[in-house]
């Protein structure tokens, strides 16, 4: 066991019980980092009621409160210092996180401070900073183990395909992430030896390498310790694998396969208290061979209360805690590519009087407003009743759904929502084309669709919606209307009632093995490719596109270009930094209900350059200097002078090795800074200096102007230095910068833009105005411009003369 510091959690008793054998429920990452799941609490909840000794950790956010801390990752910057690489990518990558670290360390406890608080919400530059500063972290956390990507809602290791042989050697790997963090968290967790049974849910991918390592774990310290996992993704695991014994026999000693709430205390009764008699739903190994119980059906009538005291809400990372609850279980439609239904059984509902009273007694017990449904899908039934209920009862809570489409909707239904606390609602789109919607077998008619939309963004109600691009026999046409349509409805949200909070998303569709796609291919009109062989646990398939009629897919990821998306021609815009903008549901949620506005991207401010000698500067006290043996953006192998901001993420990087910055933290003139810089940089003195000024990395004695279009305030945008062309598919080339590490890529508009910026003249406030007169969106291109000021790929710079002239004429009308 490795050495170092542990993790102390502290277990929440909740009232006395029942005197027997503890059960230890585990949630393992990586799940949300922004709100409890509720299968954990839920099922404690069922136990406590029964009379069981019951405790929850929570692995999942103990996980994350630990590698994403001042203290983790102290620990996790030596294992940095101590790597190496395998090749250039993986070693530019330990480069960058080097720059990033000890900025990351000091910075990072107070980013989750901000992040947990509801002040974050409406004071958006300290959220983007923290934000910034959460993304340093999950820089150095990911560049510190081999073969790690990681963030706070997905990991990507060499070892996670999905393979069982693969999982089995990463649990026992000392250079695990996994394995790193749960041997500082799980031996005081388990060590209590009234502990008799281990739980671990398995909800989803992300959390199978994690349970097994955790289980691995525990059984190595406490081998007679039982261990029972259950959850959706073991369910739908195990339903698909066909040996005669699934491939973690030796460690999970039961599976419950769909519903726990009556297996799970069955199966503690047999282990303590001499039950005798088949348990529903339970999978285990009798004399070599896996023997299955059939499951039974939970009565959702008088479920038992989610025991979210035992969960420490304090530590997700989120203001809140926004609370899972339920009103509903399975879903009563079978869509083509879903597999829901295979999973959870059949559909049936709780009333919605006990409903509604689970809510309020949750907010009375943990003090929130804030709650989401977390029913696979809220009929119009479900969502009237228990909004009436919420409505009769007074309850000041606040909460959003996942429902679909329907001719049930009415404004006066979607009013009665808003008056009950809902302002946000999910809906399952995935297609804006009958054809499609009729292939998917969604039951969903395109005629009400938008109407539906519009009673919701009427009653003051904002949308997301879900789309699915490539279902087999989609047309590139019909995939462009679907994206189309959502951003008209964004925008239309937006625009026409000020509800800037509706959004949508788009994936790529793929086949579950237990979908009627995975099950009935044919059917479909497709062929599945049959997984390599070592990857025994796939629950996914690629289609044979070649004997299918050709990959939908394939064309919308080449040719949806800017222009079929409807979208400006900087299509894509990236950082220093992988992206981590796009909000939590939770977070989304939170700034509905609190009209708090949207924080955008942290980006420099739009400001005019003026090189004024006689003005002050000091290299910021917030910048951190470091010195890097290779580039950090690009394959360089020469050794470098990083300057890097941790308060907006923008980083300046110059070919010279071990160069002394300290004197410029100094407040000087801007003259005696370039003269500084002169002896090593040479002519660039003068322009990296600029550059450091615009970036804002220098204290400047005044602010620099700022940028208005309507009423311009300089003569001319130029191009950054060291800004190259890259080609990016037909037409479109990317430009990067190679002192920020910014990228965008543009279209054969936005080409002809660059070019005239990029030109000797630069692009002149008079030409700008001309192009401006002739833009079919204004609005648009003058965004596109902003983009590119805002990304530190071109700057403006002032018109002295006219502001000469200025001063002449205010002095004239003073005189």
């Amino acid at each position: 066991m490795q050495s170092g510091f542990t993790q102390s959690i502290a277990f929440a008793r909740g009232r006395a019980l029942a005197s027997g054998p503890v059960v230890l429920l585990i949630n393992p990452p990586l799940w949300s980092a922004h709100a409890p799941y509720l299968a954990i609490p839920l099922l404690a909840g069922v136990l406590r009621e029964k009379g069981k000794p019951v405790r929850c950790l929570d692995l999942n956010i103990e996980f994350l409160d630990l590698v994403v801390s001042a203290r983790g990752l102290s620990e996790i910057g030596k294992l940095l210092e101590r790597r190496t690489a395998k090749d250039i990518i993986e070693r530019q990558a330990i480069e960058q996180a080097k720059v990033v670290c000890e900025s990351a360390i000091a910075r990072v406890d107070s980013a989750r401070a901000i992040l947990r608080s509801f002040d974050s919400l409406t004071n958006h530059h300290e959220f983007n900073q923290a934000k910034i500063t959460m993304r340093d972290a999950l820089r150095v956390i990911s560049a510190s183990f081999d073969g790690l990507r990681f963030d706070l809602t997905t990991e990507d290791f060499d070892y996670l395909a999905p393979s069982s042989a693969a999982i089995r050697r990463a649990a026992t790997n000392p250079l695990s992430l996994y394995r790193w963090a749960f041997e500082k968290i799980i031996p005081d967790a388990i060590a209590d030896p009234d502990i008799g049974l281990v739980g671990i849910s398995i909800s989803a991918e992300t959390q199978l390498t994690p349970a097994v390592t955790a289980a691995t774990l525990i059984k190595a310290l406490r081998p007679n310790l039982k261990i029972v996992v259950g959850g959706n993704y073991t369910t739908r695991m195990m339903s698909a694998w066909s040996g005669e014994l699934h491939p973690f026999h030796d460690i999970f000693d039961y599976c419950i396969l769909y519903e726990g709430e009556e297996a799970l205390p069955a199966l503690y009764e047999r282990l303590f208290e001499r039950r005798l008699g088949p348990i529903p739903g339970l999978s285990e190994v009798i004399a070599g061979n896996t023997v299955h119980t059939p499951p039974v059906k939970t009565a959702l009538k008088h479920a038992a209360k989610p025991a979210f005291d035992l969960i420490p809400l304090e530590k997700y990372f989120s203001p809140g805690p926004v609370l899972p609850v339920f009103s509903s279980r399975g879903c009563a439609w079978k869509c083509a590519f879903c597999s829901i239904p295979y999973a959870s059984g059949s559909f049936r509902r709780r009333t919605a009087s006990e409903v509604a009273a689970e809510i309020a007694e949750l907010a009375r017990l943990h003090g929130s407003r804030y709650f989401m449904f977390v029913d696979e899908i809220m009929t119009i039934r479900s969502l009237a009743d228990v909004s009436r209920e919420l409505i009769a009862i007074g309850s000041p809570i606040k909460w959003y759904a996942e429902t679909r489409f329907s001719q049930q909707w009415t404004q006066d239904i979607a009013d009665e929502l808003y008056r009950a606390g809902c302002r946000r609602l999910n809906f399952g789109l995935e297609s804006y084309n009958q054809r499609i919607l009729d292939l998917m077998e969604k039951e969903v008619q395109v005629e009400y669709i938008e109407d539906n939309l519009e009673i919701c963004l009427k009653a003051g109600i904002a949308v997301h919606l879900f789309a699915i691009l490539g279902f087999p026999g989609e047309t590139l046409e019909e995939a462009a209307r679907t994206v189309a349509f959502c951003e008209r409805v964004v925008e239309r949200s937006r625009t026409v009632y000020g509800n800037a909070y509706s959004s949508w998303g788009a994936s790529r569709f793929t086949v579950d093995v237990h979908s009627p796609v995975g099950k009935d291919p044919e059917r479909f009109g497709v062929r599945l490719v049959e997984p390599p062989e070592n990857h025994d646990l796939s629950l996914s398939r690629e289609i044979d596109y070649v004997h299918s009629g050709g990959s939908i897919f394939e064309q919308v990821g080449a040719d949806m270009n800017p222009r079929a998306r409807n979208m400006s021609f900087i299509s894509q815009v990236s950082r220093f930094h992988r992206s981590l903008s796009t909000a939590s549901e939770e977070e989304a949620f939170l700034r509905t209900c609190l009209g708090t506005g949207l924080p955008g991207v942290a980006r420099r401010s739009l400001s005019v350059w003026e090189r004024l000698p006689e003005r002050d500067i000091a290299l910021s006290p917030e910048v951190t200097i470091c010195h890097t043996q290779r580039s950090v953006l690009n394959a360089s192998v020469h050794a470098h002078t990083v300057i890097y901001d941790p308060r907006t993420g923008y980083l300046i990087e110059l070919p010279i090795p071990d160069l002394n910055l300290d004197p410029l933290r100094i407040k000087q003139s801007h003259e005696s800074v370039v003269q500084c810089l002169a002896p090593h940089i040479g002519g660039q003195a003068d322009e990296t200096v600029a550059a450091l000024c615009r970036f804002g990395m220098f204290d400047l004695s005044e602010p620099l102007a700022a940028v208005d279009f309507d009423s311009p305030n300089f003569s001319v945008i130029v191009a950054e230095a060291h800004v190259h062309t890259q080609p990016s598919g037909p037409g479109n080339r990317v430009l990067v910068s190679g002192i920020t590490g910014v990228a965008s890529e543009l279209d054969g508009p936005g080409l002809l833009l660059w070019e005239a910026i990029a030109s000797p003249d630069g692009l002149t406030a008079g030409h700008l105005k001309s192009l401006m007169d002739i833009a079919v969106d204004k609005a648009r291109f003058t965004g596109d411009v902003r983009t590119l000021l805002e990304c530190g790929l071109a700057f403006a710079r002032e018109d002295r003369t006219r502001v000469a002239a200025d001063a002449e004429r205010l002095i004239a009308a003073a005189g």
